[in-house]
């Protein structure tokens, strides 16, 4: 395999949301986002039931939710970059603590929500500042319904840092750092980052594909117990918080977030089912292409076709194509 220095880098730039990280400009936005936060918490702890100071309240909420988002993708665009870097996986940590702080002002509002009379719930929801929101904050209501105490939902809001949350760290910094000895068709062995190792396995060539899949295993096998002792922490805390919050089924919750019913959930599967013969034909005739009795995992994403051109496509083609697309977008528009 011949490699040479690509005229393109392979990292994002976000010189356009903060000139770097620990600049001047980042560290007075996180600052900043701080201290509003709190402010904002402490004004919900006593907030009147007057239509024009909730729709007030829960536009600021949106707004510091912006702000956090706009923390987190920076922040989150830095540790998927460098899953090593100490100073990042810090204001990682930090930024869950903010989070949770976000996380108790969204139950406070949600709880005055839901104490507001119908009558001037509706006044609220009307009004100006909220154009456009009427559905959200009737879901914001809704979800109020199914929360703990105040005191009980900050509680859950703190050990969420420290262990909900903590799990889902846990799982970036393992698997970011993750690799594996691959040998190629051609004898050579590199040591590749996991992140490659989806793109090995819809390879044209299948021995390279059937490589990426069994050397990329190895390092799944080996951590297999602290992974599965994560999903039993996440999915344990989430059942625990459930009953707490008196949410029946283990559904229920899910089904609200994608603002679907159970009988919506129910006709998607059945339709499915009654369909299920359609993409095993498509797996039955990729077969017969790739001129094997059945598909592999990893030959679930290979071209079965050749493409007219066969030569490979490099970096900066790649990077070439793609801006020009993107340019030709920003011009129709």
């Amino acid at each position: 395999m011949i490699t040479s220095l690509s005229a393109t880098p392979d990292r994002w730039s976000l010189d356009s949301w903060f000139t770097g990280f620990g600049a001047p400009d980042y560290v007075e936005f996180k600052a900043a986002v701080a201290r509003d936060l709190a402010t904002l918490l402490q004004k919900s702890c006593s907030l009147s039931h007057d239509a024009e100071t909730v729709a007030s309240a829960l536009v600021a909420y949106e707004k510091m939710g912006e702000r956090i988002g706009h923390l987190a993708a920076f922040v989150g665009c830095l540790a998927a970059a460098d899953a090593t870097n100490e100073a990042v996986k810090a204001d990682e940590a930090w930024l869950a603590t903010l989070v949770a702080e976000a996380e108790k002002l969204g139950a406070a509002l949600r709880g005055t929500l839901v104490a507001l009379p119908p009558a001037l719930f509706e006044t609220v929801v009307q009004h100006s500042e909220l154009d456009g929101a009427t559905h959200a904050v009737r879901r914001m209501r809704e979800e109020g319904s199914h929360q703990m105490t105040a005191e009980l939902e900050s509680l859950a809001a703190d050990l969420n840092v420290n262990g909900l949350h903590a799990w889902g760290r846990l799982y970036e910094t393992l698997t970011g750092k993750m690799s594996f000895e691959m040998t190629f068709p051609d004898g050579h062995t590199e040591v590749v980052p996991m992140a490659r190792r989806r793109a090995l396995m819809s390879d044209p060539d299948r021995r390279v594909r059937a490589a990426a899949f069994e050397a990329g295993q190895k390092p799944w096998v080996a951590h297999a117990d602290t992974l599965a002792a994560g999903l039993n922490g996440i999915a344990g805390t989430r059942l625990n918080l459930y009953n707490r919050r008196g949410i029946p089924n283990f559904l229920d919750r899910p089904l609200f977030d994608g603002a679907i019913t159970r009988a919506s959930l129910t006709a998607m599967m059945e339709a499915i089912q009654a369909q299920l013969e359609l993409p095993r034909r498509a797996l039955r005739l990729a077969a017969r292409l790739q001129g094997t009795p059945a598909l592999h995992f990893f030959d679930l994403e290979a071209p079965q076709i050749a493409a007219p051109d066969e030569k490979p496509l490099s970096w900066d083609d790649a990077c070439t194509t793609a801006a020009g697309f993107s340019r030709g977008v920003s011009e129709t528009w």
